[in-house]
């Protein structure tokens, strides 16, 4: 994390020193790039003695828990100094955290709003200044603002990838969703009052989720019928699944084919959700959706024939088969035996009490929530969530692991859960998604979110997520953070080579090699080859 943090904070820094604390602020400028846990203290000391850049300094440490301990509080109070005496940096600073704190009991829209506004007057031809101010708008709840301002963070953007990135925060602004994705219970009441699309989406997966303490099945059909009949047919969908819930077959038939009739004519957003096993609500035949619906609860790999490029000389394609994986659906198979269940077949009634049973171990844990502090219902969640996670007690259900994770950060904001969600989402959420989350575990040293950021960033088979600056500073991060790793190193070669810089490339990973003698054999065959590719002057692709 530390070289991440490196050139922006001595860059931020620098150009303010002054007062009786000038001494003590340039030794821990000086300090910060090698030893954060010696700068830290000499920038409080300069702050104390009334020195602008050493309050900023000491701020920034305590924001991103470099040299010291994470404490979001002690920082506002800094940054807030800070500004009492002009301090621009402070007052980004004071924007970003009340606009996209991944803690939301830090956010507040209005004072975010106040200082991003100051930002883009000082900074008229700064993209992230509008940036900033865009998510200081969404966190106000004043979404037609924050797509005006991050459009003109667009337009003033020259950088490729930044440019991509604003693109997907503009759509997110236009469903109503704020950055990072977390908020209060408040904030979220109040976005459903008007009507925004990603807050009315969580409650309603509060309200249909079986397993959630909110669960009101009654409730969200309510407002599921409510948000069809003002044009949104994609709640066809959910009401299928609500009453398919409830045991009234003939009402979730009704809305399956009305959803897919609405897919059929353009008029839903998901454009290809699979809607076949829902048609064996009209099937008779037990004994076959008895078999999908075990091969769908464990999981199962199939094969299919695939043409190739045609030859550049006769034209002609080469066909060959691919195998693809598809993990185990818990849930895809829940609804499947409850229809089997619902059509006489006593195997699937008793498929179906063992998944509820499950569910309700689960149920149980947060029905102590008023009982229990944030923190330590976070970590019951994140107990059960693993479990669905892993499938080891429970049967692996990826997306309802997703759910209950997202649930644990909203109570306890810890990176670690970011991880995890990140790991999670690449499956239900998608990849955009999933380093969205695993950006914001890096910020928490999160060793396993270096690696899969760098997968992508430094080693994607995909151009569109190559990203050779961000690779450069996430590798140095987690060498920092496992300086005794030959797996940081190697990630480390990859940033290079992904850079165009092979000779340093194939030294770091000369040196891994020398490291890695007792390296179990896999491991050591992929250094082996990645030392190869950049001798060769050829970036590493990750296999998957």
């Amino acid at each position: 994390m530390r070289g991440i943090v490196t050139a922006a904070v001595l860059s931020l820094l620098t150009s303010f020193a002054f007062g009786d604390g000038d001494e003590l602020f340039r030794r821990a400028a000086t300090a910060f790039q090698s030893e954060p846990e010696t700068a830290y203290p000499l920038f409080l000391e300069a702050a104390e003695a009334g020195n602008v850049s050493g309050m900023v300094g000491a701020g920034r440490c305590l924001e991103i828990g470099i040299g010291t301990k994470q404490d979001f509080a002690r920082a506002i109070e800094w940054y807030e100094k800070a500004v009492g005496q002009n301090n621009l940096k402070a007052c980004e600073a004071l924007a970003r955290i009340y606009a996209s704190c991944p803690n939301p009991e830090f956010h507040d829209g209005e004072k975010a709003v106040k200082y991003g506004e100051v930002l883009v007057r000082k900074n008229p031809r700064d993209p992230q200044s509008f940036a900033l101010l865009a998510a200081a708008q969404a966190r106000h709840l004043e979404f037609d603002q924050a797509v005006r301002y991050i459009g003109k963070a667009a337009s003033l953007e020259s950088r490729p990838d930044e440019s991509a990135l604003l693109e997907v925060r503009r759509a997110a602004y236009r469903e109503g969703e704020p950055f990072p994705p977390v908020a209060t219970e408040s904030w979220m009441l109040a976005a459903v009052d008007k009507q925004l699309h990603w807050a009315i989406d969580r409650m309603l997966w509060k309200l249909s989720e079986q397993t959630h303490p909110d669960y009101n099945p009654d409730l969200a059909i309510q407002v599921c019928r409510g948000l069809v009949e003002e044009g949104d047919r994609d709640k066809y969908y959910l009401l299928g699944n609500l009453y398919l819930n409830m045991g009234r077959l003939d009402e979730a038939m009704d809305c399956f084919n009305l959803f897919n009739d609405s897919r059929m004519q353009g008029k839903t957003k998901e454009k290809h959700r699979d809607m076949d096993h829902y048609r064996m609500i009209e099937s008779e035949d037990l004994e076959r959706m008895l078999q999908i619906a075990e091969k769908i609860e464990k999981g199962f790999t199939e094969s299919f024939t695939q043409s190739g490029d045609p030859d550049p000389f006769y034209g002609s394609r080469e066909t060959y088969t691919v195998s693809r994986q598809n993990p185990a659906n818990l849930k895809g198979a829940y609804f499947i035996y409850r229809i089997a269940a619902q059509k006489g077949s006593q195997v699937a009634r008793e498929k179906v009490d063992e998944i509820e049973y499950n569910r309700a171990a689960y149920r149980r844990i947060i029905d102590n929530e008023k009982k229990l502090s944030n923190k330590a219902v976070a970590r019951a969640l994140e107990v059960e969530a693993k479990k669905f996670m892993q499938g080891m007690e429970l049967p692996e259900d990826g997306e309802l692991a997703l759910g209950i994770f997202l649930e644990a950060y909203l109570l306890d904001p810890l990176p670690d859960y970011a991880a995890f969600i990140g790991e999670l989402s690449v499956r239900n959420k998608g990849v955009k998604e999933a380093i969205r989350w695993w950006e914001i575990a890096a910020e928490g040293k999160i060793l396993t979110a270096y690696t899969s950021l760098l997968r992508y960033y430094a080693c994607a088979e995909d151009d569109g997520l190559l990203n050779p600056e961000k690779a450069m500073r996430y590798a140095r991060a987690y060498v920092d953070a496992a300086p005794e790793s030959a797996e940081a190193q190697s990630y480390l070669a990859c940033a290079y080579a992904r850079d165009g810089k092979f000779p340093r490339a194939t030294q770091i990973m000369e040196d891994v090699l020398k490291q890695s003698e007792d390296t179990s054999l896999d491991i050591k065959e992929r250094y082996e080859k990645q030392y190869r590719f950049f001798k060769s002057r050829k970036p590493w692709v990750w296999e998957e």
